[in-house]
């Protein structure tokens, strides 16, 4: 009696171990499962980047002091690429020629002063695309002291076609004001023209 007894409660050990021993396994299996659905990229993820791979951006500058050569505006001269994908830059370096259609962010940054001791008074800049001027993309910075610099900033939003050209145009109210070129010690120098421009759809 005493050993059917002993035998049953044997058994009994056996099967619960058995039971527990699965349920261990399956709970490990479960949890590696996750854990690769956490490492593999998300179709959201893997969607972003194949978009960012297809995103037009430029930014170029100028090491040159600039200033208008006529009355009612210059095309700015941007012959320093720093970076571009989907641009094409003109032979004269004023133009830029879109190749990938679509809705652009664009921010140009001039660092006005004058060119010559004395010259006061304002320097505007704008966008025009194809020859066209850009409606609400002026922007003015004025000169009250000779010795005085500022940053003037201009940016917009606009849609570019495959061959549009894009151009930056800027006006002074008087000869020696324009975009200075200046170079600290010990420091980079300081454009004096940047243009920014990023895809944004």
């Amino acid at each position: 009696m005493n050993k059917l007894l002993t035998y049953r409660v044997l058994a009994l050990f056996a099967f619960l171990s058995m039971i527990y021993t699965s349920s261990v396994h399956a709970e490990a299996k479960t949890a590696t499962v996750e854990e690769n659905k956490e490492i593999e990229p998300s179709t959201e993820q893997n969607n972003a980047k194949k978009g960012s791979d297809n995103v037009s951006y430029v930014q170029i500058s100028s090491y040159i002091t600039q200033t208008p050569t006529s009355g009612v505006g210059s095309s700015v001269k941007m012959e320093i690429v720093d970076a571009m994908k989907g641009f094409e830059h003109s032979s004269d370096k004023r133009k830029l020629i879109c190749k990938q259609k679509g809705l652009y962010f664009a921010i140009a940054s001039g660092q006005v002063g004058a060119a010559n001791p004395g010259a006061l008074g304002y320097v505007d800049c704008w966008f025009m695309k194809n020859g066209e001027s850009l409606s609400n993309s002026n922007n003015r910075q004025t000169i009250n002291s000779s010795s005085y610099t500022g940053c003037l900033i201009s940016q917009f939003i606009m849609d570019l076609d495959v061959g549009d050209s894009l151009e930056v145009v800027f006006s002074a109210s008087g000869p020696s004001l324009g975009f200075i070129y200046i170079k600290p010690d010990n420091e980079p120098g300081i454009p004096s023209f940047t243009l920014s421009m990023n895809q944004i759809q």
